[in-house]
């Protein structure tokens, strides 16, 4: 098993629909962030890195460590700000 993991996403890929498009949404899931996954589980071995946490490697990592995982902590991020429309649609 890989050490990072896709984020399932807390939404459905239409749920932010018309502001940000299931195409849209999908795209930054399914392919730039699980791209991102997979370069830097790929990148860890031997790198000293392989038991620390994301903020760990962001914080003290270099090159294309320092660039996927902090890819990955920005998409996170990223997708974990929105939220589907409530009933009352309050925030």
């Amino acid at each position: 098993m890989e050490k990072f993991q896709l984020m399932a996403l807390p939404y459905s890929e239409h749920a932010l629909e018309p502001v940000i498009s299931k195409e849209t949404i999908g795209f930054h899931h399914g392919k730039h962030l699980l791209a991102y996954v997979n370069n830097l589980n790929g990148l860890l071995p031997g790198s000293g890195f392989e038991e620390a946490t994301l903020e760990d490697i962001v914080c003290n990592a270099t090159g294309g460590i320092l660039n996927n995982a902090g890819q990955i902590l920005n998409h996170e991020l990223y997708f974990q700000q929105f939220a589907a429309p409530s009933a009352d649609n309050k925030p």
